[in-house]
């Protein structure tokens, strides 16, 4: 294995490991005065984005699979910034939820383009 696909493994990686990151922050909500709840819908909605770019990646070129993943980490970092509830708003309803299910549709033709990549 060369150096190349090593660090492109490696940028693949800490792509993925901030978009977890990132969907755990935004699954927690504020619950009353005492703690925080995990919302396992807005959880998962959000490592949806991370699991196809997961798969698209490592087809495609070192290039364009880091240029994707910092831009797919900069929307999602814009989304949980800008857009989480300050706890009395629904999660269900925001785009904390339907912003990184828009992302991975998105993202799906891209899955078909590393699929259609010749070897």
């Amino acid at each position: 294995m060369d150096v190349q696909t090593q660090s492109s493994g490696a940028a693949v990686f800490w792509v993925i490991a901030a978009g977890v990151v990132l969907a755990f922050l935004s699954a927690l909500a504020p619950f009353f005065s005492a703690g925080y709840e995990l919302r396992y819908g807005v959880l998962f909605a959000g490592l949806a984005p991370y699991m196809v770019y997961g798969f698209a990646a490592p087809l495609l070129g070192r290039g364009m699979s880091l240029s994707v993943g910092i831009l797919l980490i900069a929307v999602h970092l814009w989304l949980v910034l800008g857009y989480r509830p300050a706890g009395t708003g629904s999660y269900l309803e925001s785009a904390i939820f339907y912003g990184p299910l828009l992302l991975a549709l998105a993202l799906s033709p891209l899955l078909l383009v590393a699929l259609r990549k010749p070897y």
